[in-house]
């Protein structure tokens, strides 16, 4: 069974604002306080609607199906290059795994799939018996109650995971604003190690693994990081080995 664990970073989509609030040729940054501002005039609420955003960078832990693991980022290129690039790992996997994936990640990838034109079975096929399976962290860890969610970044710090770094830490608009990407990527990243070493932990705590086969997966994940020429990830490693978490 290949496993993906998914992270995305997501931006308001200027086309669909300009197109929704006849905004013509106003500039980006125009567009993007028009946006919250108009849709908080009449929806009460400066948190857009998922089909206004646009995703600029992803990240992908992938796990095969002989325990070997490696981390994707995906963050050049055209949304259309990532999206398709998305397409194609999905199409290999039987697991997804994310940490907010029933309330964004998927709604919002559904969303940008349909307008891109995309082929992409995963994200919306969930009835066949060959449909890959979704799994969405806060939500199951919640008992499936709203209240009871909580960040990313909150629960990674009481697992003693690395929780400086990710999308909760930074202000994505921004660092996409001022070009920003590697700040994005990695941040992505981080997210998407700490949803995968999550889901580790949670499929331990429910009998799905046995500690010889979680304390393996773990190994086998920090010794990757460990021997990456790329150094925010070594020193995701390193941050997360003082913790004694693997």
């Amino acid at each position: 069974m290949t496993r993906l664990a998914l992270a995305i970073a997501a931006v308001p989509d200027v086309e669909a604002g300009r197109a929704i609030y006849n905004l013509g040729d106003l500039a980006d940054e125009g567009v993007y306080k028009a946006m919250v501002h108009l849709h908080n005039q009449q929806r009460g609420t400066e948190r857009l609607p998922l089909y206004q955003y646009q995703i600029v960078s992803a990240s992908v832990v992938v796990e095969a199906d002989n325990g070997e693991v490696s981390v994707i980022s995906i963050s050049e290129g055209t949304e259309h290059e990532l999206l398709v690039r998305l397409a194609e790992l999905m199409e290999t996997a039987s697991e997804l795994v994310s940490w907010d994936g029933d309330n964004f990640d998927r709604p919002v990838l559904a969303y940008r799939y349909l307008k891109h034109g995309i082929t992409c079975p995963a994200i919306f096929d969930q009835l066949s018996i060959d449909s890959i399976v979704h799994t969405t962290l806060s939500t199951e860890l919640s008992g499936y109650h709203e209240a009871r969610r909580l960040p990313l970044s909150e629960l990674a710090s009481v697992l003693s995971l690395p929780s400086a770094i990710g999308l909760e830490r930074i202000n994505i608009l921004e660092c996409y604003q001022h070009g920003e990407l590697t700040e994005l990527s990695h941040a992505c990243d981080a997210d998407a190690l700490n949803s995968f070493l999550i889901s580790k932990r949670l499929e331990l705590t429910k009998g799905e693994l046995n500690n010889s086969e979680y304390q393996k997966g773990c190994d086998t994940l920090h010794d990757y990081l460990s021997e990456s020429k790329k150094t925010h990830l070594s020193q995701f490693a390193m941050a997360w080995l003082p913790n004694n978490n693997k």
